[in-house]
């Protein structure tokens, strides 16, 4: 199996959450800084990213990462039990997910698919306003998303990592999306995105983007 994300609640809790590919135990979750792990009998799961809403500690999304149970789940008390009722993801991969920080039933996620000749077709950015209910397409269509981003200080700016289509930035909570990848390697793949804890200014905020394979770059917009 293959660790693909770790998080943590909050420090004073010492609890962290994994999400796994290459397994069926692609949640866990450990109360003692990963010395013991544990997984959820009732959750059969690969995932590639995991996310806790910044509003509720208890209220936690997963990517599902395969065929049988992609789309994204969402527990409501701490991993102990999960739903999954993703109208709008059928049949799709789901690579990257966020919970707003602005509203607790909003959550974005980023997603892909493959076809029956394993060729991937990336799908973009959705969003959901109903705590991962129904999902709607937002922008970023024809990107396979690896990560997504809020600001800290102001979580109305998310940036997206969209591979081959480079970065997309949204100033409206994830609800319109547009590319910003002037100055990006030609065919590059941008994997990582991250935003500083910098005030926004006249310019814009500040992005960083980790291009498989060709460094980190940063942009401000």
């Amino acid at each position: 199996m293959k660790i693909t994300s770790v998080i943590e609640t909050s420090p004073a809790r010492l609890k962290l959450y994994s999400a796994f590919i290459d397994t069926d135990d692609g949640f866990k979750f450990s109360n003692d800084t990963l010395a013991n792990c544990e997984t959820n009998d009732n959750l059969d799961i690969q995932s590639r990213d995991i996310a806790v809403s910044p509003l509720d500690k208890n209220l936690i999304f997963i990517a599902g990462d395969d065929f049988h149970s992609g789309g994204v789940f969402r527990s409501y008390d701490d991993g102990a039990t999960w739903l999954k009722d993703s109208t709008g993801l059928e049949g799709l991969r789901i690579l990257s997910v966020l919970p707003s920080a602005f509203n607790k039933a909003w959550v974005i996620c980023g997603a892909d698919s493959f076809d029956i000749n394993k060729v991937r077709h990336g799908k973009g950015i959705y969003i959901s306003l109903d705590t991962g209910k129904t999902w709607k397409l937002a922008g970023a269509q024809g990107a396979s998303v690896y990560s997504l981003v809020q600001h800290p200080k102001y979580p109305k700016f998310i940036a997206a990592a969209c591979g081959r289509l480079g970065v997309y930035l949204s100033g409206s909570f994830g609800w319109s999306w547009e590319s910003y990848s002037d100055g990006l390697p030609k065919d590059s793949s941008v994997r990582n995105i991250a935003i500083p804890a910098l005030d926004s200014t006249n310019d814009g905020i500040v992005v960083y983007a980790g291009v498989y394979g060709d460094g980190v770059y940063n942009q401000e917009e």
